[in-house]
């Protein structure tokens, strides 16, 4: 007699193998476009400037222009061109930050 497999264990585990690749997510009527802007909390691109371009909380970029004697914070990208905002140096002819020095003020967003 030969060995048959089983068509519902065999079911079980199609389904068990596509929910791993694809994950539950799969199952939902949630466009890929919603489901994206629920998971994602920050993006900035740089192609329109160095403000974010989705963050769920503050979109601007801070400096850290003085640590002695107070730390001194300003908005927006006060690096004296040791970084800089690069057009055309980014991905696919985008913009990008561009690190010129390895002492740079801190940037960062909050």
């Amino acid at each position: 007699m030969k060995n048959q497999a089983n068509p519902f264990a065999l079911s079980v585990i199609y389904i068990s193998l596509f929910l791993a690749v694809h994950g539950f997510g799969a199952l939902s009527a949630q466009s890929p476009q919603d489901s994206l802007r629920e998971a994602l909390t920050f993006y900035a691109s740089f192609d329109k400037g160095v403000e974010a371009d989705y963050a769920s909380g503050n979109h601007s970029l801070y400096t850290i222009t003085a640590k002695q004697p107070k730390e001194t914070i300003r908005r927006g990208l006060h690096a004296q061109g040791q970084t800089e905002w690069a057009t055309g140096k980014g991905m696919k002819g985008g913009a990008a930050l561009k690190f010129n020095e390895r002492n740079a003020p801190w940037i960062y967003y909050r």
